[in-house]
């Protein structure tokens, strides 16, 4: 792991000068270090409307050595990064520091020093000093006449060739939109404007349009095995293969897209498997001709006609029994597999032979086979996230024995017979495996469940019949009932007893803030057995101690305790959870105000569950933005927050905004937990004062067995941390870093290994669940 070193310029920041692109900030530094990858400079809490620019030169402005742009604000610092930034050793450095579009405020010490921290790679010397030399040669070259002119004359030819890639991506945009206006498109289009509104629809579209299918196309050429992969696939010897049996029922199929389907299984790499095919009385020539052609041609190839259509859990049923494999695999009669989707679940097989049940990621496909899109890179088993929609569905592989203890399909759950199998076979599954990689393609047709949902509503009730027969085997009451959008489910569980809630709010001053609070908990919420315990943290306003005293008289289950030390987040709750009489806590920021009524009444029944750890809460912006969606660990270096800045409205990446699901880690400004798990783990780590608290915390009940809870149930707006304090001196900034490199240090093996709850196929750089690429 790479060590990082601070320097420190500039102490309290004492006034404040304006920048701006045509005025910017110059000072001379010597460097005595031998890089620098990032440097954070103080810009209190203004309002950021452009990126701030910084150019560093040697010398004299026409030596430039680097330049950068800021990434994100982080509270009162915004960090400018810098490819590693060498050949700047015992040299006197200019920073020019500007603004791009508008004008913002950079702030000094009383002795005029810029507040400013770098940040730069520990390395060794020697071979530091080596590579300093050499970067200053080339530096000279690259400062030359001739390269400077080389550069002008590349710059022309890019400017070029991104002009006609333009026009190429602009008439790319225009065959997409052409190539899907169609009958069934308008339907759906109009039914969408119905259901969601104009203003949804617009976003739906323009996100397709601004270049996610087009972003897909590209991802889809680097990701998927090549020609000499597959080739080199069909040849391998595994040291365990086993029969793989893959069962279709076939109804009516279109002659087309039935060959394709059969055609994908053909040409896998992988060699030992069998075609379970069962067709429920279709009475259409076509596919009793195309499915007695194979079987004959293939002997893997078994089909079965019957007299009936049973529906597609009958149908399903009826192929399972004709399998002879070790493996049972699900297909749809109008689906693609991927050449390698055999050959990579038995590569896993082989890797961990405890395996019981695999699923892969999925894209869809539209009917004439020439476009894919919409990919959905899913998470590893998430029991919550399950019970919000069939996030599984295909490819799925089970272990024939697991099959075998289940019982197969069950009549009664048609159209979502592979719902109700999953969520026995998760039951059951010691061990289930997700291959992060997209082996299967859903057909998107006017008739198909992928193409519209409405097509069939059955389905639903199926899906909700399915997830209320797995509450009563595992013992939890409650009910599924439809969710926020069409497909997706809300268990709303019985809470048992009536459990109290130990509501913990730190604070100090900003009685507007915390009576804000306050005031939001007694006017909106339902849940009426808490208490809310104020923790004081050394507050100097005379009007807060009357405050303290006016709501201690006026709320009976209101009290206020002293933390006498210093500001540290964990020690402050861990200090209010002493006094806490509660079944569960609640950590609660000074700076929130709940929205909905049910918000408490939606935590506590999913905490009171004994296999759930921590809850968390949407929380919103005052602009009506995401600020938290729960915590992707990994994402920006460490964490971030899932969503954060999208439309309170939006989606998000696959509904994730409208479902309760599993997530590694949620934000600490609003968490519930049972006071005995709280005790378990030993509150929060101390050592962690300021940051990375509440996800360490939520990491450490996740080693625990139980799983991490997010729900768009319980919405708060949260107006960001105001009483925190300035990270304003030298103690404090190492303060951060050190909790930073400890962070890393201590889940060095989580981050490697990647968050369990998020796609390594998505970015970590971005918060908006974007492609990696």
């Amino acid at each position: 792991m790479k060590k990082m070193g601070d320097i420190i310029l500039g102490s309290i920041p004492d006034k404040n000068i304006e920048i701006s692109k045509e005025s910017p900030y110059k000072f001379k530094y010597t460097s005595s270090i031998y890089n620098i990858r990032s440097i954070y400079l103080y810009v209190k809490d203004q309002e950021m409307k452009s990126k701030v620019s910084v150019n560093i030169y040697k010398g004299n402005e026409k030596n430039l050595v680097s330049t950068g742009k800021s990434e994100d604000v982080n509270n009162e610092w915004i960090e400018v990064k810098f490819h590693p930034v060498f050949g700047i050793y015992n040299e006197e450095l200019i920073f020019e520091i500007s603004c791009d579009e508008d004008t913002c405020n950079l702030y000094l010490d009383k002795h005029d020093n810029l507040c400013l921290k770098i940040q730069y790679e520990e390395m060794d010397k020697a071979v530091a000093k080596e590579l300093d030399k050499y970067v200053k040669e080339l530096r000279t070259i690259y400062n030359s006449a001739g390269w400077k002119f080389l550069v002008r004359l590349y710059n022309v030819r890019d400017k070029i060739l991104n002009f006609f890639r333009g026009i190429k991506k602009f008439f790319k945009i225009i065959y997409v939109i052409i190539k899907n206006i169609n009958v069934a498109n308008m339907r759906r289009a109009k039914e969408f404007i119905k259901d969601e509104g104009f203003k949804a629809f617009v976003r739906k579209a323009y996100g397709k349009l601004r270049g996610e299918r087009l972003d897909y196309t590209y991802w889809l050429q680097n990701h998927l095995a090549t020609k000499a992969e597959l080739e080199a696939q069909r040849s391998y010897k595994f040291e365990y293969e086993p029969k793989i049996s893959i069962l279709i029922p076939t109804y009516k199929t279109p002659k087309h897209l039935l060959i394709e389907t059969l055609d994908s299984v053909i040409n896998q790499t992988y060699s030992n498997w069998e075609l379970c095919i069962v067709d429920g009385h279709s009475e259409t020539p076509h596919v009793n001709e195309i499915l007695d052609e194979y079987s004959s041609k293939y002997d893997k190839i078994k089909v079965k006609y019957l007299d009936e259509n049973k529906g597609i859990d009958g149908n399903t049923q009826e192929a399972y029994y004709m399998a002879t494999g070790d493996y049972i695999g699900l297909f749809d009669h109008d689906d693609l597999l991927e050449p390698n989707a055999l050959y990579e679940i038995v590569k896993a097989i082989n890797e961990d032979n405890t395996i019981d049940f695999i699923y892969t990621d999925e894209d869809k496909i539209n009917e004439k086979s020439n476009y894919r899109f919409d990919p959905h890179f899913k998470q590893d088993f998430a029991p919550d996230t399950f019970r919000s929609y069939n996030y599984i569905c295909h490819f799925s592989v089970f272990r024939k024995d697991l099959m075998d203890k289940i019982g197969g399909f069950r009549y009664g759950f048609n159209g979502s017979q592979d719902y109700d199998i999953i969520l026995r076979a998760t039951e059951n599954a010691n061990n289930i495996r997700h291959i992060p990689k997209v082996l299967y393609s859903w057909r998107v047709h006017s008739g198909s469940t992928a193409g519209n949902p409405k097509n069939k509503m059955y389905c639903y009730d199926s899906a909700k019949k399915a997830i209320d027969e797995q509450l009563k085997r595992l013992g939890l009451k409650g009910k599924a009932v439809d969710g926020k959008y069409i497909g997706t489910y809300e268990v709303e569980y019985d809470i048992i007893g009536n459990p109290k809630v130990s509501i913990l709010i730190p604070t100090k001053d900003h009685i507007e803030d915390l009576n804000r609070t306050i005031t939001s908990i007694f006017d909106k919420t339902s849940y009426k057995n808490y208490e809310i315990i104020v923790i004081e943290n050394n507050s100097e306003l005379e009007e807060t101690f009357e405050y303290y005293k006016d709501i201690e008289k006026k709320y009976s289950n209101i009290k206020v305790v002293t933390w006498e030390k210093g500001f540290n987040y964990s020690a402050i709750n861990n200090f209010g959870a002493k006094f806490a009489t509660g079944d569960h806590i609640l950590l609660l920021n000074n700076d929130v105000e709940v929205i909905n009524e049910g918000w408490l009444t939606k935590m506590v029944s999913l905490s009171q569950r004994e296999d759930v750890g921590c809850v968390g809460a949407k929380l919103y912006y005052p602009d009506d933005t995401i600020q938290h969606g729960g915590v992707i660990v990994g994402l920006g270096g460490t964490a971030a927050h899932a969503h954060r800045g999208l439309n309170k409205n939006d989606y998000g990446f696959f509904l994730r905004l409208g479902i309760t699901q599993n997530l590694s880690a949620v934000t600490g400004a609003c968490l519930l937990i049972k006071k005995s798990v709280f005790d378990e783990v030993n509150g929060l780590d101390e050592t962690f004062e300021v940051a990375y608290n509440d996800v360490d915390f939520c990491l450490r009940v996740l080693m625990t067995g139980r799983v991490n809870v997010w729900t768009p149930y319980a919405e708060l707006y949260h107006y960001e941390s105001k009483s925190r304090g300035l990270e304003d001196t030298e103690e404090k900034q190492k303060r951060f870093m050190g909790e930073f490199n400890r962070f890393r240090e201590r889940y060095a093996d989580f981050l490697e290994k990647g968050d369990p709850y998020y796609s390594c196929n998505l970015t970590l750089s971005k918060e908006d669940f974007s492609y990696r690429f």
